[in-house]
C-alpha cells in the first residue's frame, strides 16, 4: 500500500521512516512518522496531510510532543 506524499522528500508532508499505516473510513490513513515524531493522516486522494499530532522533527514528552511513536489505533 502506498500512503505517503511521494512529491515531497523534505519538509512537511515528507515522511521519516514510517513503521505503521492503519486505514481510516472516508479514505484517510494514520501513519505513525516515526522519526519526524509525530502520528499523521494522510487523505489518500490527494496524498497530503490532513491532520497531525506531534511536533515535526522535535521529539518530546510533554503534551503534544511525541517521542518515535511506536503505534496507533483508532477508536469509534
Amino acid at each position: 500500500m502506498s500512503c505517503g506524499p511521494t512529491n515531497e522528500p523534505r519538509g512537511p508532508g515528507a515522511l521519516d521512516r514510517p513503521s505503521l499505516a492503519v486505514p481510516f473510513p472516508g479514505g484517510k490513513i494514520g501513519v505513525t512518522d516515526d522519526w519526524h515524531h509525530r502520528v499523521v493522516v494522510i487523505d489518500r486522494r490527494t496524498k497530503r496531510i490532513v491532520w497531525q499530532y506531534g511536533h515535526d522533527g522535535s521529539a518530546g514528552r510533554r503534551r503534544g510532543y511525541l517521542n518515535k511513536p511506536d503505534g496507533l489505533q483508532l477508536i469509534r
